[in-house]
């Protein structure tokens, strides 16, 4: 009996493995893996180019070196793959002044097919044999063709270069791939399947960003930078976290992860819901509620008045009529807030929206709809969280100059499931 997949193949055109690009992409992610894996290697500050004079180029104060990577499963290192590699690199030597020579290293990284063994290191007769080859004729004869004579390259050169040329053999790119996976997580403290799944596609993608930049000096990077790389953003791990555990578990890991085991007071702590076209108001007014019973009382109440904080609620994308009916609402739930406006009329003033005080008693609370508002806040000096984003899962951008935390949520519900 046949599968699903056996008919779905089916349907397919027929195979055509002259075209395939399977053998060029494993190539490209060999060399990924091995930027990767160099970059691990390096101090935390060397400068490492990705598509540079070679695959990837690399420089301290004392040397410089440029890496080719080959990726040759069905091919043996010989001669004229050598010389492929080597050709580009001496011209790149002959170019330096004789003096600066000594700083250049250079090194092909590869894999390649067995059968003969692969040298760790070439003599300056093995390059001059591997610079020479033919041509065929018309007549089907040979033509000599020797490139250290045609291109210039005296024996003080070859000599140098010998000195400053190395080859690294790989294993299969499969268990090479495994042993970079393990340096990264050595790196990170993470497990090897945190590793494998999360933060080497996080890796890979940056580097190929990188390398696709047209600006030779946006294709550099270190290995601070690349190990920040190799973590999600904040929406990514959320968007995982979800995905994997269920709206239950994900709102109880983001409660213990940014609420539970915190002590922040005395802060603001600082809350930006985004509009929900279509969902009951009810909602949105509970979680308000909500936020104003935790963190406006009694907790502050404790304190000197000079020392209380309140939570401030950054109303994002909001309809002014919804606005409007959440503050009527909050008013005869006789819960206390500010908004900045002293007085009907008023201009903002960011003194006024933090104040303990409203006209009915101590504020529980302090709700804006405008970014600059709560800006202003911020710009003052003020003792506040980090802003907690609470939206959809395609995300907001809040404009703020704070450190901000987006969580997506599927519904306002979620977000008293998380504070």
């Amino acid at each position: 009996m046949s599968s699903t997949s056996d008919v779905s193949h089916a349907l397919l055109p027929a195979f055509d493995e002259a075209r395939s690009a399977s053998a060029t992409i494993k190539g490209y992610l060999f060399q990924f893996d091995a930027t990767l894996l160099a970059a691990l290697d390096a101090a935390r500050s060397t400068p490492i180019r990705v598509e540079g004079v070679e695959d990837f180029d690399e420089a301290t104060d004392d040397w410089t070196r440029c890496v080719q990577c080959k990726y040759y499963e069905g091919t043996e290192l010989s001669s004229s793959v050598l010389r492929d590699v080597i050709l580009p690199m001496l011209r790149r030597l002959k170019a330096e002044q004789t003096e600066g020579r000594g700083r250049w290293r250079f090194t092909l990284y590869g894999h390649f097919k067995g059968g003969k063994p692969v040298p760790k290191t070439l003599t300056a007769d093995e390059i001059f044999a591997a610079l020479k080859t033919y041509k065929v004729q018309p007549d089907k004869s040979h033509l000599p063709i020797d490139y250290a004579v045609t291109e210039g390259f005296d024996e003080a050169l070859v000599i140098a270069f010998a000195s400053s040329f190395s080859i690294v053999e790989t294993p299969p790119f499969d268990k090479h791939r495994t042993s970079v996976i393990s340096r990264l997580g050595q790196a990170l403290g993470t497990t090897p399947e945190v590793t494998r799944e999360i933060h080497h596609p996080a890796t890979l993608a940056y580097i190929a960003q990188l390398a696709a930049s047209s600006e030779a000096s946006e294709r550099v990077t270190t290995r601070d930078e690349l190990l920040r790389a190799a973590s999600p953003t904040s929406p990514a791990l959320h968007a995982l976290l979800l995905r994997a555990f269920g709206q239950h578990k994900y709102c109880k890991t983001l409660r213990q992860r940014y609420f539970t085991h915190l002590n922040l007071e005395p802060v603001h702590y600082l809350f930006a819901i985004a509009h929900r076209p279509g969902e009951d108001e009810e909602n949105l007014l509970g979680v308000v509620a909500t936020i104003a019973a935790k963190y406006g009382k009694p907790k502050s109440k404790r304190l000197p008045s000079n020392e209380r904080r309140i939570p401030i609620v950054l109303l994002v994308n909001m309809p002014q009529p919804i606005v409007s009916a959440l503050k009527s609402r909050l008013h005869s739930m006789d819960v206390h807030f500010n908004d900045g406006f002293p007085y009907q009329g008023a201009s903002f003033d960011s003194r006024a929206l933090i104040g303990t005080a409203t006209a009915l008693g101590d504020a529980q609370l302090a709700i804006v709809d405008c970014s600059d508002h709560l800006n202003a806040v911020i710009m003052r000096g003020a003792p506040v969280s980090s802003l907690y984003v609470f939206s959809s899962p395609d995300g907001t951008k809040v404009a703020v100059s704070t450190n901000v935390v987006d969580i997506p949520i599927g519904s306002f519900n979620w977000i008293s499931q998380i504070i």
